[in-house]
């Protein structure tokens, strides 16, 4: 059986993602899972605060919390996730975030969901305007502008996979601007989500939790 690494920005286990990202996988794989944040408490975690807004993370606690933080205070942490993982002989590495990131040392291939969103939106030539989904109101703007330098035509809003919220409501502004797709960045955004998307928007919409598990499987060799 293959082993794969899995590194989470907050805390594991990840029991929101880990079983949805198994079930859509078709080769026989164990997942090895490693946590940024895993030394530390939740009262620790609060004092990491972003420095701004496109600093920002959203993620959950081991308890299933929402929690927000800097993406620059987990960036050297996350490496010695990556480190371990290597250190234990794992297959490949999944980084269980969409948001971007700078490039990781790795013996072992690293997939990133982001890279994955980006590259699947620019397979669809025709594309015009794609519908981002973000877990945090205050993330529009900062990833809205990441996407448009890529190119991209972007329509933002936002529903935190970790908090109740109106799906209804966060689709307003891609039924309004009639988007193409949408795109849902963040790896808490479930399935079920998904499902409820298409069917409030009519429109089709791409998991990063899918493209990140396709990705996967295709590394089982």
């Amino acid at each position: 059986m293959k082993e794969i690494g899995l590194v989470t920005t907050s805390q594991t286990p990840r029991s929101d993602v880990v079983p949805s990202l198994r079930k859509m996988i078709g080769g026989s794989v164990e997942f090895v899972e490693a946590g940024a944040l895993d030394d530390l408490t939740k009262e620790e975690i609060l004092k990491l605060t972003p420095k701004s807004d496109a600093d920002l993370l959203v993620s959950r606690t081991r308890d299933g919390s929402e929690i927000i933080f800097g993406k620059s205070h987990i960036i050297p942490r996350l490496q010695k996730c990556i480190d371990s993982l290597n250190a234990k002989g794992v297959e490949a590495i999944a980084l269980l975030c969409a948001g971007s990131f700078p490039r990781f040392e790795s013996k072992a291939p690293i997939v990133r969901p982001d890279l994955l969103m980006y590259g699947f939106l620019k397979s669809i030539p025709n594309l015009k305007k794609v519908g981002l989904l973000v877990p945090n109101e205050k993330q529009q703007g900062s990833i809205g502008k990441e996407f448009e330098e890529e190119g991209f035509q972007v329509v933002t809003s936002w529903l935190s996979p970790y908090q109740q919220g109106s799906v209804e409501e966060a689709m307003r502004p891609f039924k309004r601007d009639d988007v193409t797709v949408i795109s849902l960045l963040c790896m808490g955004h479930s399935l079920e989500l998904k499902e409820k998307v298409v069917q409030v928007t009519s429109k089709p919409a791409v998991l990063s939790q899918s493209l990140l598990a396709k990705a996967i499987d295709e590394l089982l060799i």
